[in-house]
Formats: C-alpha cells, structure tokens, sequence
C-alpha cells in the first residue's frame, strides 16, 4: 500500500515538475527585454510554423517574419527549411514576454485596418 502511495506522490510530483517548465500559452513572441533575447535573436512563432519572431532591439517588440513559400521555421537550426525536411520540436519558452499592454495594442493595430465598403 505504501508503494502505491508513494509511486502516487511522485507521479503528481513529476506532473507539477513538467507542467511549471511548459509552455501555458501566447504565440512565443519574446519580450526583447534581455541581453540574451537580443544575442539569441530569433524565436519560434508557436501558432504559425512559417513566420517567427525578431529580437532587433532591447525594449522593443519583436517583429513578426515570414518564411519563403513552401517553407516552414525549424527553431533548432535558426532557420526556414522545405517542408519535407521540416520537423516538429517542443515549445520552449522566451525568457521575457510582452507585457499584457503591449500585445493589446499590436492586436487592435493589426486589426484596425479600414474596412472597403
């Protein structure tokens, strides 16, 4: 019985541990707001495997790259590659996001474009 509570604890243990190091949502764009986003530059974008995410400038938004046609982004190799060599890799997180404001703004701006009547 013992067994069976402990291998219980450490199931919800490894559970918690995985869980906290995931991805819990956003589009992986960086915040910009460390030295080592400026230096690693290049992100993955998590809800479009043909674009990803630039880190030009301390303290600015990341801006949004699209791939060639016919091409997805491989986070690994920094790179966009034909689709028969494109693989899926785990999310991994930025070290900074946007703040909540500044992704409010970027959306309305994007989405405020004049209509045609």
């Amino acid at each position: 019985m013992k067994f069976l509570v402990v291998c219980g604890l450490l199931a919800v243990l490894a559970v918690a541990a995985v869980s906290s190091n995931s991805v819990k949502s956003g589009d992986g764009r960086p915040g910009c707001k460390t030295e080592q986003e400026i230096t690693d530059k290049i992100y993955r974008n998590f809800w479009d495997s043909t674009c990803y995410w630039v880190c030009s400038e301390l303290g600015k938004a990341a801006t949004s790259v699209r791939c060639p046609d016919e091409e997805g982004f491989v986070y690994s190799l920094r790179k966009c590659v034909p689709w028969d060599e494109w693989i899926w890799e785990p999310l991994i997180a930025p070290l900074s996001t946007p703040d909540q404001y500044e992704q409010n703004v970027n959306q309305n701006a994007a989405s405020s474009t004049p209509s045609e009547n």
